[in-house]
C-alpha cells in the first residue's frame, strides 16, 4: 500500500502485485494488448478510473492495467483483466524517460481509437499512467 499524506488528509492506496518472475507475453505492442483487454470481460463492478504503470528491471520492462475504485480516503483495486501484465519487447528497449514518453503516446493514441470508444474503459472517470491524468470523461 502506498500512503500519501496532504496536511491531516491521508490517503492510500493499493499496490499492484509484482509480476510473475516467468511472464511472457504474445502481444506485439500495447495497442494490441490494449484491444485485447477491450475484448475480454469488462470489470464486474464498476471501476472508477483505470490505471497503468510500469515495472522496470535491467533485463525488461512490464506495463500492466488495473481499474481501481475509491472508498473513502483508499483506492483499491477492483478489476484485473486476464491479460493485466505485458512483457514489453525488445523494441521498447529505451532508457526510462523515453520509454514513458513512448508508452504514454500509445496509450493516448489507443484513446482515439473507434475501438477504445466503444469499450468498458469509456464508463470510468479517467485513465492514469504512472500516476498521471491521461485520459478523462469529458
Amino acid at each position: 500500500m502506498t500512503i500519501h499524506e496532504h496536511g491531516t488528509i491521508t490517503d492510500s492506496v493499493e499496490d499492484v502485485d509484482l509480476p510473475p518472475i516467468e511472464i511472457s507475453s504474445d502481444f506485439r505492442s500495447v495497442h494490441y494488448w490494449l484491444s485485447t483487454i477491450c475484448g475480454g470481460h469488462g470489470p464486474k463492478t464498476p471501476v472508477g478510473y483505470y490505471s497503468l504503470g510500469l515495472f522496470e528491471s535491467p533485463d525488461s520492462a512490464v506495463i500492466f492495467l488495473v481499474g481501481m475504485t475509491r472508498n473513502g480516503n483508499h483506492d483499491a483495486i477492483a478489476f484485473k483483466p486476464p491479460n493485466m501484465y505485458f512483457l514489453l519487447p525488445k523494441e521498447y528497449d529505451l532508457k526510462d524517460q523515453q520509454l514513458s514518453t513512448k508508452l504514454q503516446k500509445e496509450i493516448i493514441d489507443f484513446t482515439e481509437t473507434k475501438e477504445f470508444a466503444s469499450s468498458f474503459f469509456v464508463k470510468s472517470d479517467r485513465i492514469d499512467f504512472k500516476g498521471k491524468g491521461i485520459w478523462s470523461k469529458k
